[in-house]
């Protein structure tokens, strides 16, 4: 039977991404990490076991370019260790594969520097 991957790991992504002077997700502050723009797709396999759960991890930061850029490697560094197994699923790998660099402005508000990373996680259903 088919279950859907997205809510375990999205919520073990977060707890994987978050540290001290960084908020991940919830929050209008910065810097901030958010998770988002999940799609999980169709089974890779014959079996139907192994998919892929693509997603972007965004860092935001007021200060710089460089400040933003400096979060996503810290958050690829975190990945790299990132493990998770429960009774339904296994991330048996992740791939970076694309990166964007924006930045905003608003007239009321600050220069708002944003590093987008496109992930691939490879799930295996049990």
């Amino acid at each position: 039977m088919y279950k859907s991957s997205y809510k375990p790991i999205a919520q073990a992504l977060h707890a994987t991404l978050a540290r001290e002077g960084v908020t991940v997700g919830g929050s209008a502050g910065y810097p901030r990490v958010e998770c988002h723009s999940f799609i999980e797709n169709a089974p890779l396999d014959k079996g139907g076991s192994v998919r892929v759960l693509a997603c972007t991890v965004e860092s935001m930061s007021t200060v710089s370019p460089e400040d933003a850029a400096r979060m996503n490697a810290d958050n690829l560094e975190r990945l790299g260790s990132f493990e998770y197994e429960d009774a339904d699923f296994k991330v048996i790998g992740i791939v970076p594969t694309q990166f964007q660099d924006i930045t905003e402005t608003s007239d009321p508000q600050k220069i708002l520097h944003r590093a987008l990373q496109s992930i691939d996680i490879y799930v295996q259903q049990s």
